[in-house]
């Protein structure tokens, strides 16, 4: 078992990429909580807003993303099927059931936040960072006819394949104005935020949004597990912000909040007991590796977690948000 003690801490100076803060701030030391690995990175998380940043990109960054890392991973029909199913149960519920049945039953988020939001099978959307197109996919087969995704990691040729526009880059090639452009859990591997939010004001529509999903810094799960929070991935997350942290970034973007909400699972306790346990989460050892007992484990665990996540949602310590922005 990997112990607190093996992954020090300290403090030390550093420039938040969310605040501008240059105030000493607490570093520490962890590993990669999701593949076997001797690898150690150092992160820092500021002392002003509570955001976290990782010391140093490493120069290999594109080795820590093999082709089993689950965004590259196409979806199967039979999650495209649940999809149409929770969407339409989803157009149904108040914004407070949708949030809860999101705690117990993780759909996904694409489908979640575009049912919850009720809108027009017209809608122009732009997912940037797609992946596999897995929330594309679900929106197309229930019917959305305005869909486009980006993300230059993934084979041009699969891309070119999708039932919808999809580009290997990492915005359109050809700019027009998109409704609602959407970012699943990108906005932590991006280096440099504040670019990217600066580049999709050319995008988005003069009364768009701009929906981004993220694990949240200033979470009861971070604070909790440190270096063994599940979430935060290292070092694939290269920058993790707070509520405070994201807001300070998107207002120097040009951005004002509407809203942020808090979408967190058992996930992240059980991911982060485990990776405390020394486990990587895609090892043959992890509780997630399909394995009767694990599913027997997950069933007795999963109910009473979701209920503590639910709570921590409601009071916005949920260890991921769904933070919706508009140009001013």
């Amino acid at each position: 078992m990997t112990t607190q003690s093996d992954l020090s801490s300290y403090s030390m100076s550093f420039n938040c990429i969310y605040c501008h803060s240059l105030q000493e701030s607490r570093q520490f030391v962890c590993k990669d909580l999701m593949y076997s690995s001797n690898h150690r990175f150092l992160y820092y998380r500021c002392s002003s807003c509570f955001s976290l940043q990782i010391s140093t990109t490493p120069p290999n960054l594109q080795s820590f993303y093999p082709s089993t890392y689950s965004p590259f991973s196409s979806p199967p029909l039979s999650k495209l099927s649940r999809n149409r199913l929770v969407f339409r149960l989803l157009t149904q519920l108040p914004h407070q059931l949708s949030l809860a049945f999101t705690s117990f039953f993780n759909p996904d988020q694409v489908v979640s936040y575009i049912a919850s939001s009720k809108l027009s099978r017209d809608t122009s959307i732009l997912e940037v960072g797609c992946g596999a197109a897995s929330g594309l996919m679900s929106l197309h087969s229930i019917g959305f006819t305005d869909l486009t995704g980006t993300d230059c990691f993934i084979d041009p040729q699969y891309l070119e394949n999708l039932p919808f526009h999809a580009y290997s880059s990492t915005l359109p090639p050809e700019p027009r104005r998109y409704d609602v452009i959407m970012l699943n859990h990108v906005f932590e591997h991006l280096e440099d935020p504040f670019s990217l939010l600066c580049q999709l004001q050319s995008y988005l529509s003069p009364n768009g949004v701009i929906c981004i999903f993220c694990p949240l810094a200033n979470s009861f799960a971070s604070y909790i597990f440190d270096a063994f929070w599940i979430q935060l991935d290292p070092p694939r997350h290269l920058n993790i912000p707070s509520t405070i942290g994201f807001r300070y970034l998107a207002a120097r973007a040009g951005y004002e909040s509407v809203s942020m909400t808090c979408n967190s699972t058992s996930f992240q306790f059980i991911g982060s007991v485990q990776a405390l346990c020394g486990i990587p989460l895609l090892s043959s050892s992890s509780i997630y590796n399909g394995s009767i007992l694990s599913k027997s484990i997950l069933a007795l665990l999963t109910p009473l977690l979701s209920i503590i996540s639910y709570c921590l949602n409601l009071i916005s310590r949920g260890d991921q948000a769904r933070f919706i922005i508009r140009s001013f």
